[in-house]
């Protein structure tokens, strides 16, 4: 009955809207009766019968459907909807998940301490969150995450199966992963993560290493405050990881890409009219020194933009996989409930104008020359591990241009 009530109060307002528009126009008859236009008139019954629909349809899974209806949310349903006729990036969100989906790109969340994506119809765990609850478990990069306590993720959005895997601090979940052929059942504690999405080490005494897991608001202070550690170790070539990392803001990466590139274009956002708007850097702050870009299947958006950047300019090497090919940008509104939305505003370009949408950023070094340069891949591969082939590589390529140097 609320619904109704709303969907009628907003009939008679925007009728009482029309009237009074009309009463301040010469389409009054005799100052008694209305006169509509025609198209008015369609407009009206058009709407009318839009929400009338959406009440009969309602109506109709109140009464037939075999289950009771009375705790389903309707309304939620039907603006996911909205966005879900979009393409698989646009989201609605309830004010819960709202909150939590920014407080994740500030860096701070409340679940089990995983990265997780979407990937071949199911739930891959992108990165454990150093010392989080899930690591510490032994949860590893690419273990298939296929059932939460009681509820198997199949057919879930990503959005669903995130809130299963989140909750209040010290509550208990129970995870069950597949792992190749092995099936894994992990009990964690959900705990307040805050994260640091820029991590950096020292290799071989003379290689930097700043690995990037998102771009959240943080992240350019934060890889700022790296490049000045590295620089006190006095470090002769540096690699950028950006592996597994699924974006994040588009001004943070702009930011990040600032503080290592020569002045030059960054990305072109381009609207569905056209216009474009470059983001670029006008420091001049080019990396003096040798380094590389390394990149798998997982690296999306913001960090596509990035390593693009890299490319185009032939500022460095980018090495590893293709990347996933998400070459559109995402806005988010808050609105005034405390609910919020995300919905794609844009595709963007490289600075050599390419359109990388479904396509992705080419390495220049792909895994199957590492491979045959001697370096073979562990079964299970975790980023930053002493056993990471493709570090190892990146390291090594490295030390050989410092030495030509």
């Amino acid at each position: 009955m609320k619904k109704q009530y709303i969907i009628l109060l907003f009939l008679l307002t925007m009728s009482l809207a029309l009237i009074i528009q009309l009463m301040e126009s010469p389409v009054m008859s005799g100052g008694e009766q209305i006169s509509l236009s025609k198209a008015e008139y369609y407009q009206m019954a058009e709407t009318q019968q839009r929400f009338q629909k959406l009440l009969d349809l309602e109506h109709e899974i109140h009464q037939k459907y075999y289950l009771d209806t009375g705790e389903i949310d309707f309304d939620t349903a039907l603006y996911r909807g909205l966005f879900g006729a979009l393409d698989k990036y646009s989201s609605y969100f309830t004010p819960e998940e709202y909150e939590d989906y920014t407080a994740g790109l500030s860096g701070e969340i409340v679940g089990i301490g995983t990265t997780i994506e979407a990937y071949d119809d199911v739930v891959r765990v992108v990165q454990p969150i150093a010392d989080g609850p899930a690591e510490r478990a032994g949860i590893l990069a690419e273990d298939i995450i296929w059932k939460v306590d009681q509820t198997e993720l199949a057919g879930l959005t990503l959005d669903e199966s995130v809130d299963l895997m989140r909750g209040e601090a010290g509550t208990a979940v129970t995870i069950f992963v597949r792992r190749g052929s092995e099936d894994l059942e992990f009990r964690l504690i959900r705990a307040r993560i805050t994260t640091s999405s820029v991590n950096w080490e020292v290799r071989d005494g003379q290689i930097g290493y700043i690995r990037i897991s998102h771009f959240e608001q943080p992240t350019a202070n934060q890889f700022r405050q790296a490049m000045r550690q590295l620089e006190q170790e006095d470090i002769r070539g540096l690699v950028i990881d950006l592996r597994s990392n699924p974006g994040g803001y588009l001004h943070s990466v702009v930011e990040v890409a600032q503080q290592i590139l020569d002045e030059t274009t960054i990305v072109t956002e381009v609207s569905r009219d056209g216009r474009e708007k470059v983001y670029a850097s006008q420091s001049g702050n080019k990396l003096e020194i040798p380094y590389v870009v390394l990149v798998n299947r997982s690296s999306a958006s913001a960090s596509e933009i990035m390593a693009g950047a890299i490319q185009d300019t032939e500022s460095a090497k980018i090495i590893g996989e293709t990347t996933t090919g998400k070459g559109v940008v995402q806005t988010s509104y808050r609105l005034a409930d405390g609910s919020g939305f995300r919905v794609t505003t844009a595709r963007y370009l490289t600075p050599a104008g390419r359109d990388i949408h479904g396509v992705g950023i080419e390495p220049d070094i792909t895994i199957e020359a590492i491979e045959q340069a001697g370096y073979p891949l562990p079964e299970s591969l975790r980023l930053g591990a002493e056993d990471d082939a493709v570090l190892n590589y990146a390291v090594d390529f490295l030390k050989a241009l410092v030495a030509m140097q």
